[in-house]
């Protein structure tokens, strides 16, 4: 049983609704045994010892895939729009897709969040105006979906979205318009690290994917203890990790200069009930590189 609390009222009330997360209908990306086994035996060491950085200039000129291009920098709001399209634009775009791990787990994590936000949303909004708050939100797109499949069943909804890329606003401010929603969504350029001070009002659900893995452990704890002061009583977070299971580690770092912080479901729930989070939904997507976490007060 969790306790749900509106946001922003004279007085703040609570309603007692249990949260019940269930992605167990969503349709997730698996690999063949086949295609695992290719990846593992030849893929993987292909990339991790013999690609070096000479290599990204070549993917720029025949692929449009954005993370090996590195067109944007991996990991940027416009590496994640181009994973989340599964449609490859050429053969070479269609190798990557298949055979590199990254592009199906995004798609996959892309699918766990937008189901578990939409469940949040509808389970502090059955009542009272929901406040969401997003934290790296790049350009928004699995907010703004979550938002859109809601937001007639709701009392009303706010979210404040910080980002500290301004291009990534430009692009989710276009997004919010073509949706219906720049009423109710408010885009924000700032650091994490100051999201404290700029917060409109006490948000029922956090949202921070794709921003942990980037951040040293010292971080980290500063922004959970960050959100524990201007979160409501009552509320929820919606957070992922990352492993290192997609093999390919030694090519993200020499190759791509992409360094990543790995930590597993549970050292993020130990961090998060140090800070008041006392229960915890976990989804491990099937290529086991990311988790999805939600953490409720």
């Amino acid at each position: 049983m969790v306790t749900l609390s509106p946001a922003i009222s004279p007085q703040i009330t609570r309603i007692d609704s249990e949260v019940v997360i269930d992605v167990k209908a969503l349709k997730l990306e698996k690999s063949s045994w086949f295609d695992s086994l290719l990846k593992t035996l030849i893929i993987n060491p292909v990339l991790n010892f013999i690609f070096g950085p000479s290599v990204v200039g070549f993917f720029k000129k025949v692929t449009r895939n954005q993370i090996l291009a590195n067109l944007h920098g991996p990991g940027s709001w416009q590496s994640m729009l181009a994973h989340y399209d599964a449609a490859p634009k050429s053969m070479f775009d269609f190798m990557i897709d298949r055979y590199i791990a990254f592009p199906s787990a995004l798609r996959n994590r892309q699918k766990l969040v937008v189901s578990a936000l939409t469940q949040l949303i509808e389970a502090y909004g059955k009542n009272e105006p929901v406040n969401l708050l997003a934290i790296g939100c790049g350009s928004a797109n699995n907010i703004l979906k979550a938002i859109k499949l809601e937001k007639s069943k709701l009392h009303g909804l706010k979210a404040q979205l910080f980002d500290f890329n301004e291009d990534a606003l430009i692009e989710g401010r276009s997004k919010a318009r073509e949706l219906g929603l720049e009423k109710d969504v408010d885009f924000v350029c700032s650091d994490a690290n100051h999201v404290e001070e700029k917060v409109a009002a006490p948000p029922q659900i956090v949202k921070m994917i794709g921003l942990i893995e980037y951040l040293s452990d010292e971080n980290v704890i500063r922004l959970f203890q960050s959100i524990k002061k201007f979160r409501s009583p009552a509320s929820s977070i919606l957070i992922s990790s990352i492993e290192p299971r997609h093999g390919i580690e030694r090519f993200l770092r020499r190759t791509l200069n992409f360094n990543l912080n790995y930590r597993s479901p549970e050292k993020l729930k130990q961090l998060l009930s140090g800070i008041g989070y006392t229960k915890f939904n976990t989804f491990s997507e099937p290529t086991g590189i990311f988790n999805v976490i939600v953490g409720h007060v």
